[in-house]
């Protein structure tokens, strides 16, 4: 059974066919970050309808599709920011933001500081562990 991201609360009784169906959304929206699949695309894809990817997504996930995959962009773009040594506009690109200023205001939203802010953090933090 995928992880759930509801903390202590057991999601309704759910089909092993909800499952797997959750599971191969996770797997589409995670196996390219830059790419925009839209639940209508997804749905003509995996042969279920819009509403059962929502339904069977946020039951096994524990929040909506568009949701996950912007936090899984932005955990991508944090560890980027870490590790990788390009731009902040190439590492935006790289998980899907086709506008810088768009995403800092995202990374923003769920860290608490810009990408810059939080790249010049890291690199502070790197230099006193030197």
């Amino acid at each position: 059974m995928p992880e759930l991201l509801r903390g202590n609360n057991m999601p309704p009784y759910l089909s092993r066919k909800n499952m797997q169906l959750a599971k191969k959304v996770r797997q589409r929206v995670t196996e390219n970050l830059s790419s925009h699949l839209t639940i209508q695309q997804l749905s003509e894809e995996l042969h279920a309808s819009p509403t059962a990817i929502k339904s069977a997504f946020k039951n096994v996930y524990g929040e909506p599709v568009g949701e996950y995959r912007k936090s899984v962009r932005l955990q991508e773009a944090q560890r980027l920011l870490r590790e990788a040594d390009r731009p902040i506009a190439e590492i935006a690109e790289m998980v899907g933001y086709s506008n810088p200023g768009y995403f800092a205001v995202a990374f923003r939203g769920k860290f608490s500081m810009t990408p810059g802010d939080y790249k010049r953090l890291v690199r502070s933090k790197g230099n006193c562990l030197s």
